[in-house]
């Protein structure tokens, strides 16, 4: 296995671990998708200037896309950060992994992509696994904590599917340069809404050890982690790096059962098998279309 392959899945485990340390930072979700979305902003800057490329302009054209898509991406990281709080981990990143599925259909609605018959076969396979999720969720005593995790789960996902929709028209925009914009416009816009007062509070009270949790959501889950996602992929191919992907929820399910006991039922485990199978099956054939855009994005 080349370097590059052991890149890719680095970035995938790395992206496994962010509930465990969401959860850890004792953050509200509001403040996580802020600092998340803050710290990767010059964490990039640095990783550029240490690669000596010149500064990452943006052209006028791409302006307006880029903008729209940081939004999607804030609101996409809040509903997110609100899931983990309240939903299991498995759960909330095996709804957040319907965003391929959402993507084959976003494409021909707003960007006039053909819809392929292997996308309906997705669709349909999705679909029977939110059936099983749901019903090993309704078999919980806290089934109404969980629905209303797995909803946010699902909010976020479609924010995920917009961002990288409204990306497949910046292709010859590198992807660290896109995320550093979307970050950008992701912190501006979740600013306004930040009680700098109880952030205050957080960063004067809150121990030290949970506070780097915070830290490291910014720097090492989301700007070191898409650095070597990037640099991997300049030797593996995008196909098998969007599968890869799918080591995140699977890391999350086993962090989750080991650190917070969390366990999933045969039914949920059903549904969570097929809806990465829908996921891959829509990944393998966005390569084979050339529009392999969501190997190269991740929320």
């Amino acid at each position: 296995m080349n370097d590059g392959y052991v890149k890719v899945i680095m970035a995938s485990i790395i992206w496994g671990t962010i509930g465990i340390f969401a959860r850890w930072s004792g953050a509200d979700p509001l403040l996580l998708s802020f600092s998340r979305s803050f710290l990767t902003v010059p964490a990039l800057l640095l990783f550029l200037y240490y690669k000596r490329e010149p500064f990452p302009w943006l052209h006028v054209r791409d302006f307006f896309p880029v903008i729209i898509s940081g939004v999607f991406r804030a609101a996409g990281l809040y509903f997110y950060f609100i899931a983990i709080s309240l939903a299991s981990l498995c759960y909330t990143l095996i709804i957040f992994y319907l965003a391929p599925v959402m993507i084959v259909l976003l494409g021909p609605l707003f960007i006039g992509e053909r819809f392929e018959k292997n996308s309906l076969y997705a669709l349909l396979i999705a679909v029977s696994g939110i059936v099983f999720v749901l019903i090993s969720i309704f078999d919980n005593h806290d089934s109404a904590i969980q629905l209303n995790g797995i909803l946010n789960a699902f909010l976020g996902a479609v924010c995920f599917a917009f961002t990288v929709t409204i990306a497949k028209g910046l292709k010859e925009t590198n992807g660290l340069v896109l995320t550093f914009y979307q970050m950008l416009v992701a912190a501006v816009c979740l600013l306004p809404f930040l009680n700098i007062r109880e952030v205050l509070v957080y960063i004067f009270k809150i121990d030290v050890f949970r506070f780097s949790g915070l830290l490291l959501l910014g720097i090492i889950h989301t700007a070191l982690a898409y650095v070597i996602y990037h640099e991997g992929l300049k030797v593996v191919k995008i196909q098998h790096a969007g599968i890869f992907l799918y080591l995140d929820p699977v890391v999350a399910s086993i962090l989750g059962y080991l650190i917070f006991r969390e366990t999933i039922s045969l039914p949920g485990f059903l549904g969570a098998f097929l809806i990465i199978v829908a996921g891959i099956v829509v990944t393998v054939e966005s390569i084979g279309n050339n529009t392999g855009i969501i190997g190269r994005n991740r929320c």
